[in-house]
């Protein structure tokens, strides 16, 4: 299926439901064949106007192998709610029936209350629905519980991983949270290193070997670490199976390994999002790692 897009204009909020309607028709109308409106889950994506880079690459692939309503809400602290905008994305396919996936972007103020109210009723009913926290501040306050309330998959990207350490034990492990599963984006990036550091541990001593960070480690490195320390017994680092190591000549985490050194394979923002959609329920192996995080 060769996806194309059908980009509505910017409109004032108040019209979005008339908008929405008239989209739809529109595209109908179009063509001959029959248009079907198809989605498995609601998304719902909240981001800041300053920190949208790599999102829109990341929604437009998703339109291409996750069919879903997408809410998209862009956060823009200095604009008044009363020039709250709409757009709406309607992506089908062309071959056969039209299968299309529904993006609805909305550009508003950053009111808590006025948002949650605006965003839940877009829900629809019967699906599962999840929130992709893109660069949106601290996963806490109003807007976050609010939305994290109604979701399975509460997927939080962020750049300040030692900010999001403070909060991810409480989140995970909150009791009336249980039904809820709280993933860093670098987690599901990291499926591929961990399959290359798994694949190589029991054939040899495996070394890992970690760019040395000025400061407090990165998510990449930290959550390696947290990994290995969580699963294996400590015996494997006191007799020197598993090492661990900071290393200067290292430009990427490497696994080093009889004689091989092997570059860790880092996935991309889209196939991460990718996976873990196809993964939403709460990892055992994660909870290991939270453990290990509340312990510091």
């Amino acid at each position: 299926m060769n996806p194309s897009s059908h980009l509505g204009q910017e409109f004032p909020i108040g019209e979005l439901m008339t908008r929405f309607t008239e989209e739809w028709n529109k595209r109908r109308e179009e063509t001959d064949k029959p248009v079907t409106r198809i989605a498995s889950f609601n998304l719902l994506v909240v981001s800041r106007g300053d920190c949208e880079e790599g999102l829109q690459e990341v929604l437009q692939g998703l339109a291409k192998s996750h069919p879903s309503r997408t809410i998209w809400c862009k956060v823009d602290g200095g604009r008044e709610w009363s020039n709250s905008t709409g757009r709406l994305h309607l992506g089908c396919g062309s071959h056969g029936d039209q299968v299309c996936s529904e993006q609805i972007q909305i550009c508003c103020s950053n009111e808590p209350q006025r948002v949650s109210s605006l965003l839940l009723p877009l829900i629809r009913s019967g699906l599962p629905t999840h929130l992709l926290w893109w660069h949106a501040g601290p996963p806490e306050g109003d807007l976050f519980d609010r939305l994290a309330d109604r979701c399975q998959l509460v997927l939080l990207a962020d750049s300040n991983w030692s900010e999001l350490c403070e909060v991810l034990p409480s989140l995970w492990e909150d009791r009336m949270k249980t039904e809820h599963s709280f993933y860093p984006l670098s987690w599901f990036r990291l499926t591929k290193a961990r399959q290359q550091i798994a694949a190589a541990y029991g054939r040899s001593e495996v070394e890992l070997a970690l760019p040395k960070d000025i400061g407090a480690p990165g998510a990449f490195a930290d959550l390696l670490t947290l990994w290995l320390r969580s699963l294996l017994p400590e015996r494997d680092f006191q007799s020197g199976a598993v090492r661990i190591v900071s290393s200067a000549e290292a430009k990427v985490p490497t696994v080093n390994w009889k004689d091989r050194q092997d570059p860790l394979k880092i996935q991309s923002n889209l196939d991460a999002v990718r996976e873990a959609l196809d993964r939403p329920y709460r990892d055992p192996v994660f909870s290991g790692i939270v453990h290990k995080i509340k312990e510091r």
